[in-house]
């Protein structure tokens, strides 16, 4: 017995003989009292906004054009955010690691004498003579 309807008196319904079958069945499938499994059919029903006369097919196409449609705006806030944020933070990792602007150091000389004049050969040869 279902420990919330303990004190409920059973009150009986009026349903033919095959319905009865299914539902019985139905309730030891699902390893349920009947009056839980009923109650859970019509939470079901209630919370869902379905009538049993309505056609399920038209309300999952109209919730599945509604996903569709959420989803195509959620890839478009995740490509918007990949061009703006990540790709630039990629680029400038990926310059960092990748050693760009050494070229640069290593065409410039590491010391440079302020003081010396700049000799040519003649002058070189001439300060030699000298010597």
């Amino acid at each position: 017995m279902d420990k919330e309807y303990q004190n409920e008196p059973f009150v009986t319904q009026r349903i033919k003989e095959s319905v009865a079958k299914d539902f019985r069945r139905f309730c030891k499938v699902r390893s349920q009292s009947q009056t839980m499994t009923l109650e859970r059919m019509l939470f079901f029903f209630k919370q869902n906004d379905i009538e049993p006369d309505n056609e399920i097919c038209t309300d999952l196409r109209k919730l599945e054009s509604k996903l569709l449609k959420r989803i195509n705006a959620v890839i478009s806030i995740i490509k918007n955010v990949e061009r703006t944020q990540t790709l630039p933070t990629l680029s400038i990792l990926q310059a960092l690691f990748e050693g760009a602007g050494t070229e640069e150091k290593r065409k410039k000389p590491l010391l440079i004498e302020k003081n010396r004049k700049s000799d040519t050969l003649d002058d070189g040869i001439r300060q030699w003579k000298e010597e």
